[in-house]
């Protein structure tokens, strides 16, 4: 069973983070596909106004605390072998979220 917090609510982490709503929506895909409930933070705002990201903060996907682990695994397994950082992704909404040595070529 879940753990809820006083008002009743599933308990969740925030296991990944980004500026782009695109990137958002394929990291939910891949951790939903996986078997993982995702909920996506803060991501209507970016949709209406993509420059806000940079002021609200970026768009936030969490899961249940019971699948945490799961969903690091997940995401270290497919980020982390094209040397992207598994817990976070593009920094704003037009980065083009490839690793540090392919930007400086």
């Amino acid at each position: 069973m879940e753990k809820k917090d006083k008002t009743n609510q599933m308990k969740r982490s925030v296991v990944f983070t980004t500026a782009n709503v695109m990137e958002a929506d394929l990291i939910k895909g891949l951790l939903e596909s996986n078997g993982l409930e995702v909920f996506l933070y803060d991501s209507n705002i970016s949709r209406m106004y993509p420059l806000s990201t940079q002021i609200f903060g970026a768009i936030k996907l969490a899961v249940p605390e019971s699948q945490k682990e799961k969903a690091e695994d997940v995401l270290s397994e497919y980020l982390a072998k094209d040397g992207k950082n598994p817990n976070s992704g593009c920094l704003t909404p037009f980065d083009s979220c490839k690793p540090d040595d392919e930007n400086k070529k």
